[in-house]
């Protein structure tokens, strides 16, 4: 992937920037931060938050881990982690399977 350094170009955002860093500060092994959780942390209205992720999204700068249940919603929520951060499910062991059958 070209970096932006390597592009030049204008400087990334301060909005990019401050998700960025939420989501390193709230992910954790077991769970990651929703939208919500990231736009509170860096102080980032709702609507930016939700285009800024959108675009980090698009160009593989976050990726969405798994999803979860929340008090504010019927639906599931995603909980996004940077790349390589955490695994996004948990390991399969087939050998454990055919011991087990």
């Amino acid at each position: 992937m070209i970096q932006q350094d390597q592009i030049g170009g204008r400087p990334h955002g301060d909005v990019r920037q401050a998700l960025l860093r939420a989501v390193a500060e709230l992910a954790t092994q077991d769970q990651g931060p929703t939208l919500r959780e990231m736009a509170e942390r860096a102080c980032v209205g709702l609507v930016a938050a939700r285009h800024t992720v959108s675009n980090l999204r698009r160009y593989k700068v976050l990726v969405i881990a798994r999803e979860r249940r929340v008090g504010y919603r019927n639906r599931p929520v995603a909980e996004y982690v940077l790349p390589g951060q955490h695994a996004t499910t948990p390991e399969f062991d087939f050998s454990t399977l055919t011991s087990v059958w």
